[in-house]
């Protein structure tokens, strides 16, 4: 309950954030009130969008409330376009319903285009396959439908709303050419002098985007900082395991539980005379190899039957990050203080671990192989190897196995012709010994649920000791007794072992978790793959590697395959709104520079690429970034239509388009900026969160909006301009070119 209260918190946060940041955007560039008509667009997109989500069935889960979270900034986009324009005509001194009226219908199409390709680019994401698909579908579905709401409120409420209420602001009526339409207030002035000499210089602009981009693109190839799939967070709880020897003892396995509960509380005598930072609660198991599930500790992967589970505190009361805490908790586990120091030695020889919980949806340890064969012994030499090699690769943790060594077990074996002699059969030399080990049972007393077995067996004493069994005596049928040692001999042999299979194949596993504080977990994963492919494996033995490099593998596929649908599908809708391919191409030229923008951003940071997080941001730029280019192209059709040459039209619709160009790029930009810097603002107790969970989380995917927002917008201003003066000149030297003369002379 506690962590849905937060995330509600958050997305109440966020909410409040945005219509802060809306209105302080609006009011600069068109004053309160039509500050406050772009902002109403938040709260009735939102109360529209949780109506249609909860109408299909969804529920209010953790990627729900935050892909509202990351719909916030987009979602104003539709209201500022519109309500600019009919700002802008009402400026101009047209009444208010008629500028609504005109207003909304020159930019109606742009902005229905504009939806359209930003939920052509969300679109292929409702088909992720697999687990992933089960956990990241919620994010599309949820955009596309915020990003419909917000369509329906732009082209219905907010006219009806301008065309009531919409005040100019002082001194407006003067800020643009009643004959050109051009705006002539100070900062689009400076624009416009920068936009004539890039258009005086066309292919001289052209060029140096595209020497920019190739340089951006060489410079991360070189000096990039890797891939991840999850962004790592600072795990709010971990469990430290313990698979002890084999064969023993649940007292034995309580001692060394002691042992480790001393090293993390600090008790005396453990080698820390304080227990480690930021511990809130902590909760302890005890059982036996093999209990709760076939991975020999209750059926989760890398957790052994001793086990201790902290909580940690809340994170405003944290003294350091719980990563650094984890770090920590395996130097004491391994018996070193923070110095680098040995002050104890590690847990006895026993198989420990320290387990942070996996970002997003299981998908096992970074770094895995599973090996595949028939001869288990061969199979765990094989297994033992890779730990090795697992061992030796820089950046790896504490690698672990599945390879469960046989249990040793007591058996008896009768000499059937001396027990015939004696009139003794083997039968009841086994009753004996069942009702020495385990026993017998012998009937049942209570009724109902409480009915409870009556259980036959001998004292503690025989049952734990080889010398006492062999003297336990057996009747015969003469009256007399025998010890049983006489007829039967025991011998310590191994008993049976959990056999795993994967499509019914033997499988054992070898794995590791990564150093804390490294982040992309892709290049040590190579680094592995590359020694174990070296590895002469033996006749019968294959392999794979595990279920992170699968998960990992297939979401890049997929990702890769959705951006390339995202980008087609986004193609056509722009054929269709310019009926030109051409145009539609130069619109396109802004979703390259969302990518340069993106690396450059990763660059900067020092940052990791997220194949989940990033890559679904490259995925939602495609469909962001064209909305400026479709609105700007638009309006140079419309200045063209009305009797402009094209360099006019390309100058005066850049100008005109400037303002909500720029506003719209701002507001989703600042809408991100909390999460990008992981702030959260509560608004109920006015405090300031830095640093959460869900923060940390959120935010690669919005650094890579915001910085390929902000370049393309920045280049978009001045490529796509310059791209379409050059195409209409290159169309009308074509146009003069005389015809080829046919085969037969005739032109």
């Amino acid at each position: 309950s506690k962590f849905v209260r937060m995330m509600v918190s958050d997305l109440q946060n966020g909410i409040a954030t945005s219509l802060i940041l809306v209105l302080a955007v609006i009011f600069i560039g068109l004053g309160l009130r039509n500050a406050i008509l772009v902002a109403t667009a938040i709260p009735f997109s939102m109360l529209l969008s949780i109506v249609i989500l909860n109408a299909t069935g969804e529920t209010m889960n953790m990627m729900v409330l935050f892909s509202l979270i990351l719909a916030l900034g987009m979602l104003v986009d539709n209201a500022i376009v519109i309500v600019e324009n009919i700002y802008r005509h009402h400026a101009m001194g047209v009444p208010r319903a008629e500028a609504a009226l005109i207003g909304t219908g020159e930019v109606a199409w742009p902005v229905i285009t504009s939806t359209a390709t930003t939920v052509a680019a969300f679109f292929p994401l409702l088909f992720w396959p697999g687990i992933m698909g089960e956990f990241m579908g919620h994010l599309p579905r949820t955009v596309i439908t915020v990003l419909v709401s917000s369509l329906f409120v732009a082209l219905v409420i907010n006219p009806t709303l301008a065309a009531l209420v919409m005040k100019v602001k002082p001194g407006a009526e003067n800020s643009s050419d009643p004959e050109t339409q051009r705006p002539n207030y100070w900062l689009v002035l400076r624009y416009q002098r920068l936009l004539e000499f890039l258009l005086h210089r066309p292919r001289w602009t052209a060029t140096t985007a595209l020497v920019l981009l190739v340089f951006v693109f060489t410079l991360y190839g070189s000096f990039g900082a890797g891939v991840e799939f999850f962004p790592k967070i600072d795990p709010d709880s971990v469990t430290c395991s313990i698979r002890p020897p084999d064969g023993i003892s649940l007292e034995a396995s309580d001692t060394l539980s002691n042992a480790m509960e001393n090293r993390i509380f600090g008790a005396p005598g453990s080698g820390w005379d304080k227990p480690v930072q930021n511990l809130k609660t902590a909760s302890v198991v005890i059982g036996l190899e093999g209990v709760g599930g076939p991975s020999g500790g209750f059926g989760q992967e890398g957790i052994g039957p001793v086990r201790t589970t902290i909580e940690f505190v809340d994170s405003e009361y944290r003294t350091e990050s719980t990563t650094a805490t984890l770090t920590e908790l395996r130097r004491r586990m391994e018996g070193i203080n923070r110095s680098g120091e040995r002050v104890a030695p590690p847990l006895f020889g026993a198989d420990f671990d320290v387990i942070r919980p996996q970002e997003g949806p299981p998908t096992g340890k970074p770094v895995s192989i599973d090996i595949f064969g028939e001869n288990l012994n061969q199979m765990a030499r094989v297994i033992y190897d890779m730990k090795n090699i697992i061992r030796n690769v820089p950046g790896t943790v504490k690698p672990t196995d599945d390879a469960v060594t046989a249990q040793p077990t007591l058996e008896w074996k009768v000499d059937r012709a001396r027990a015939g002699m004696l009139g003794l059969s083997q039968a009841m030399v086994a009753g004996i010994l069942q009702v020495a080990g385990d026993g017998l049972n012998t009937g049942t007393f209570g009724h109902g649920d409480d009915e409870q077995d009556i259980m036959l067996r001998f004292p503690e004493r025989f049952r734990r000791q080889t010398s006492r069994l062999k003297n336990i005596t057996i009747p015969m049928t003469s009256g007399a007794a025998v010890p049983i040692a006489s007829v039967a001999a025991p011998d310590l042999v191994p008993g049976p072992v959990t056999i795993k299979h994967y499509n019914k194949k033997r499988v054992l596993n070898a794995a590791a978790e990564l150093q804390p504080e490294i982040r992309a977990d892709s290049s040590i994963r190579e680094m592995f793959q590359q020694r174990a492919k070296q590895y002469p494996f033996p006749p019968g033995i294959t392999y794979r590697f595990g279920k992170s490099d699968e998960e990992q593998q297939a979401a890049v596929s997929f990702l890769s395959k959705a951006f390339v649908i995202a980008v087609f599908t986004i193609l056509m809708v722009l054929v269709l709104q310019f009926n030109s391919l051409l145009k539609a191409g130069i619109v396109m030229v802004s979703v390259v520079l969302s990518l340069m923008g993106v690396y450059m951003g990763l660059l900067v940071l020092n940052a990791p690429f997220g194949i989940i997080m990033t890559g679904i941001g490259c995925i939602s730029l495609a469909g962001v970034v064209v909305n400026n280019a479709i609105v700007m192209i638009d309006a140079i059709h419309q200045f063209q239509d009305r009797g402009d040459d094209a360099y006019t039209a390309v100058v005066s619709a850049a100008m005109v388009r400037f303002r909500p160009v720029l506003l719209t790029a701002i507001t989703t930009i600042l809408g991100l900026v909390p999460m990008a810097l992981k702030l959260n603002f509560d608004f109920t107790n006015f405090t300031f969160q830095y640093n959460t969970s869900m923060s940390q989380w959120w935010q690669s995917m919005a650094l890579a909006v915001i910085f390929g927002l902000l370049v393309s917008t920045i280049l978009t201003l001045g490529v796509v301009p310059t791209l379409y003066l050059l195409q209409y000149q290159a169309r009308g030297k074509l146009r003069k070119l005389p015809l080829l003369p046919r085969r037969n002379g005739t032109p």
